[in-house]
């Protein structure tokens, strides 16, 4: 169900389509711990990495409607949810926080290269053993002599072994028991940088992850984006919904692919389906409907500048009717026995995985508008 596509996301997302069915489909990246750079590389040439980004600085300049669309059709005929999951950090990041909040300068500096494919940035707001509840985020950054002085520990980096940049939120002052947070641009190659295994995400391969270590890692006052102080509430807490609305682009793929795998076997029996195996796959075909009518409502919700909760509410109701589709699409390929070949259970772990990412979070935010109806 694609109706709804306008012209231009139907562009788009027949473009990805292409080149997933020949860059990423021939290769079997469910197996893969090495991250395929020369796929990465082609993404880039295509034009793929910069969807988000303005044309004056190499990108497509289009919106969130086009990368849901590019991300559902790379999941769908490319078969793997990981490189589409790196293929959506680097596009969200980019955008939301170097194009969207980031200085004249830090954009004249990065931008191209981020369109391009030749940089790339992971944002790094959770730390080891407590995620990113900002009551124990501890990483600091603290003047001197015209720099800033980073110390601390991040974890769950998507593209971090890969990064050029980190975007890292850190502590610059602190009120009483209030935090206030600050989001620095850091190198690389900066002094007192290092890459650290980080949590253990045995998923979603060949998507990289890992942790940094700052050890008075040197900052310029010049890389702070944004003004001081701001950061957890403009960025910390707006970006989990833009990053939950742009994923579900790759789940809706992914799903497809998987249900592909499941109605393949089915067709290769040659023996046809009863009634109920039909009024399953029916019920299938109509929950993933409704997920692409939410996912595209939320995505416009996002290219309007909107938010609150009105998109909680479709975030909310999306992870909810796509985690009882899954569940539904893996008892009948268990029902029909073909739930236990390698490609449908790489499709399904990852899926269901994914689903369950930030969970906690999704429950807050159900809480708390359960408590609205009570005021």
């Amino acid at each position: 169900m694609r109706r709804h596509l306008t012209p231009q996301t139907e562009g788009i997302a027949a473009e990805a389509a292409r080149f997933a069915g020949e860059n990423i489909a021939p290769l079997d990246l469910g197996r893969e711990k090495e991250f395929p750079f020369a796929v990465w590389r082609r993404l880039g040439e295509e034009g793929l990495l910069g969807l988000l980004l303005p044309r004056e600085a190499g990108g497509r300049g289009l919106g969130y409607t086009a990368l849901l669309a590019a991300g559902e059709a790379l999941a769908r005929e490319g078969g793997n949810l990981g490189i589409v999951l790196s293929f959506m950090i680097h596009n969200v990041v980019s955008r939301f926080v170097v194009a969207d909040r980031a200085d004249g300068a830090l954009r004249g500096a990065y931008l191209p290269a981020l369109a391009r494919g030749e940089r790339t940035v992971s944002l790094a707001i959770s730390e080891p053993g407590v995620g990113a509840h900002p009551k124990h985020l501890t990483t600091t950054a603290r003047r001197h002599d015209g720099l800033f002085l980073l110390t601390g520990e991040k974890s769950y980096l998507t593209n971090g072994p890969f990064a050029d940049l980190y975007a890292v939120l850190a502590v610059t002052s602190q009120e009483g028991a209030r935090k206030n947070f600050s989001l620095f641009l850091v190198p690389r190659d900066a002094a007192g940088l290092s890459l650290t295994p980080g949590e253990v995400i045995d998923f979603l391969r060949p998507s990289p992850h890992c942790g940094i270590r700052l050890e008075g890692c040197p900052v310029p006052a010049g890389h702070l984006v944004g003004p001081e102080g701001w950061a957890y509430e403009e960025v910390a807490v707006p970006f989990r919904d833009v990053e939950d609305v742009a994923l579900m682009g790759p789940l809706l793929g992914a799903m497809e692919h998987a249900t592909s795998l499941v109605t393949a076997g089915l067709r290769a029996r040659g023996a046809g389906i009863d009634d109920e195996t039909a009024q399953e796959l029916g019920r299938l075909v109509y929950l993933l409907d409704t997920l692409q009518v939410l996912a595209r409502e939320a995505a416009t919700v996002l290219d309007g500048g909107g938010a609150g909760d009105g998109l909680v509410s479709l975030t909310l109701a999306f992870r909810a009717l796509a985690r009882r589709r899954q569940m539904q699409l893996e008892r009948l390929a268990q029902k029909e026995g073909l739930g236990e070949t390698e490609a449908f259970t790489t499709a399904a772990t990852d899926i269901r995985r994914t689903l369950g990412v930030a969970s906690a979070v999704l429950r807050l935010k159900q809480t708390r508008l359960g408590r609205g109806l009570m005021t």
